[in-house]
């Protein structure tokens, strides 16, 4: 069994093949984004018209392409914030910037931490061990 991803909402599976499937939004452009499951790889791919208009700082609001809901962190407004399944069942959450190429992921199980990219010191004063998903 691989390590899956899961909206924080409706549970629905965000990553039914190899990559993470997400609903992102900038300005009033729409579109879909398929990110890497491995923590600290910041390749993504989506259309070229929606990444032709991204520029650096812009905030991109990322949204589960299922249920629509708004997968913004409790812990910051800047950080998208999706459900980790692992293998042998262990759940983790994952953190991630929504800021246009700022490189920093936060990968937690409810006491360590495992923090990846080189701006991850700007979340430095965060609590990411908050952590109280039931599933």
């Amino acid at each position: 069994m691989k390590t899956r991803f899961f909206c924080p909402h409706c549970r629905s599976v965000l990553n039914p093949g190899t990559r993470i499937i997400l609903a992102v939004r900038l300005g009033e452009m729409r579109g879909l984004i398929l990110l890497s499951p491995q923590p600290g790889n910041y390749h993504y791919v989506c259309d070229e018209s929606f990444r032709s208009r991204m520029r650096i700082g812009d905030e991109v609001e990322f949204s589960c392409p299922i249920c629509r809901a708004d997968l913004a962190s409790s812990v910051s407004e800047k950080l998208v914030e999706i459900v980790i399944k692992t293998p042998d069942q262990k759940t983790k959450i994952a953190r991630f910037s929504r800021v246009c190429g700022e490189h920093a992921t936060f990968v937690c199980n409810g006491q360590k931490v495992e923090d990846y990219g080189e701006h991850k010191s700007l979340f430095a004063n965060l609590d990411f061990t908050d952590f109280d998903w039931k599933w």
